[in-house]
C-alpha cells in the first residue's frame, strides 16, 4: 500500500510538471528598445523645462501643466532656451510700421 501511495503520488507530479521549450526570438521584438530610450529622453527633457520655468517665476503647478500640454517636439525645442526666447508682445520693427502706416491711412 505504501509502494501504491508513491506511485500514484509521483503519477500527480509528473502530470502537473510542464515543459519548457527553447525557441529562437526575432530581433524585431527588441526593437521597443529605443522606443523605451526615448521615452526616459523625453521625460528628462520635460522636466528640464519645467525646472526652467519654476526658475523664470511661473507656479510649479502652471508649469507643470504647461509642460503636460507641450508635444515632444516643442519640448526639444525650448530645452535650454527659454530665456532667449521673447515673451509674447514684443512687436519687431516692420510690425510697428505696418501699425504705424495703418494708423495714418485710417486717420
Amino acid at each position: 500500500m505504501n509502494y501504491m501511495k508513491k506511485c500514484a503520488l509521483a503519477l500527480l507530479l509528473s502530470l502537473t510538471m510542464s515543459s519548457a521549450f527553447a525557441t529562437m526570438l526575432p530581433t524585431a521584438r527588441f526593437s521597443a528598445e529605443p522606443e523605451r530610450t526615448q521615452l526616459f529622453e523625453n521625460m528628462s527633457q520635460r522636466q528640464h523645462v519645467e525646472r526652467q520655468l519654476i526658475e523664470l517665476g511661473v507656479e510649479a503647478t502652471d508649469a507643470r501643466h504647461r509642460v503636460n500640454q507641450m508635444t515632444n517636439a516643442e519640448i526639444a525645442g525650448l530645452q535650454g532656451k527659454l530665456t532667449e526666447i521673447p515673451a509674447g508682445g514684443n512687436l519687431s520693427t516692420v510690425e510697428w510700421l505696418l501699425i504705424i502706416i495703418l494708423i495714418i491711412l485710417v486717420f
